[in-house]
């Protein structure tokens, strides 16, 4: 593409031989999303002192299941005015009370 003379600038694209600056290297699996408590988490200042949030986040599961039965799931959160992922956490907590563990937590720390 030449170039616009009222322009004076060349469009034409540039060839690059870097990757895009949004690539990022990725660290090593094992350092990758570490559990950390809560307690060991410094206290993040942003600018002029502002508090800064931290996001902790939990551990990821996979749940496969037939998709007839996530789509049950779905509706019946639907119905009760809650989420799906409320009704997985309601359904681990039973299961694990119902084998004798959890029973002096509540479900919110499922």
């Amino acid at each position: 593409m030449a170039k616009r003379p009222a322009l004076g600038v060349d469009l034409a694209p540039k060839a690059s031989s870097h990757e895009p600056s949004t690539t990022q290297t990725r660290k090593p699996a094992d350092t990758q999303n570490k559990v950390v408590p809560v307690d060991d988490i410094p206290e993040a200042t942003g600018r002029a002192g502002y508090k800064t949030r931290v996001r902790v986040e939990k551990p990821h599961v996979s749940l496969y299941a037939a998709p007839e039965t996530l789509l049950a799931i779905k509706r019946l959160a639907l119905d009760k005015g809650t989420t799906a992922q409320a009704l997985y956490r309601r359904g681990l907590y039973l299961m694990l009370q119902e084998n004798g563990l959890y029973l002096d937590k509540a479900e919110d720390d499922v």
